[in-house]
Order: structure tokens, then sequence, then C-alpha cells
């Protein structure tokens, strides 16, 4: 593929590679993640079990305060894993925009497989930042 023939190309192709690799390297494993679920399962269930005690008026003070930092722990949990998808979500759109940039600098080069790259990509990033305009929009 004529695409890939380029310095430019393979070198824009190995940075990503490379970051690629690094994201790899600090993701948990699978039973890490499968642990980390199960617990926080535990804890909503605890939760329910002591949210309905509380709804009943059976809940002791110890429960209530343990109510309390179940509520808490899992709140910051979510707003943490939200903020974090937000900056993923960021990063890879951003990585995206300069992979679209760079095919549309080899498209306009002369690069015909570039061009044909390019232009599936376009309508995707115009989605993307018609839907991203839309949800800060929502937002407001």
């Amino acid at each position: 593929m004529k695409i890939f023939d380029s310095e430019e190309a393979k070198e824009f192709s190995k940075k990503m590679q490379e970051y690629i690799n690094h994201i790899h390297k600090h993701r948990p494993s699978k039973e890490d993640m499968e642990e980390v679920e199960e617990q926080i399962e535990r804890l909503a269930e605890i939760a329910g079990v002591l949210s309905e005690k509380l709804k009943l008026g059976t809940i002791t003070g110890e429960e209530k305060d343990s109510l309390i930092s179940i509520n808490d722990f899992l709140h910051d949990l979510f707003q943490k894993l939200n903020k974090t998808q937000a900056a993923l979500h960021h990063h890879l759109f951003g990585v995206s925009g300069a992979f679209m940039q760079h095919m549309k600098e080899l498209a306009e080069k002369g690069d015909k497989k570039a061009k044909e790259i390019y232009k599936d990509l376009l309508k995707s990033y115009r989605d993307a930042i018609k839907e991203q305009t839309d949800d800060e929009e929502s937002k407001n």
C-alpha cells in the first residue's frame, strides 16, 4: 500500500504503536478488573440492604455510618471514572484528529489511498464533533 511507503506514515504509525503499547502495559489484568467489579457489586448489595433497613427504621447508628461511607465511596469512584473516561475520550479524539490531518496532508500531496481514507474519516469526524457539541449544549 502506497500510504505506508512514506517515511512520514511509517514514523506516525510507529509512534501510534508505541503509544498503544504504553497503554497496554498499564492496563489492569482481566482478573483484577473482575475482582474490582465483584467488590463494587458487593458494596452495592450491602448498600441496598442498609438502605432498606434505613427505610424501615431498623438501621443502627454503625450501619448508618457504613451506608454513608459506602455511598460516599461509590460516588467518588463514579466521579473518578467519569473524569478518566472524559480524559480518554478527549485524548482519543485528539489522536484521531491528528491521524485525519496526517491523511489530509498526504492526500494533498497526491496520495490517492490517503485521499480515500481521509474522505471516509471526514464524515465520522464531523459527526463526532457534532455529537460532542450537542452533548455540551445539552449540559447547559
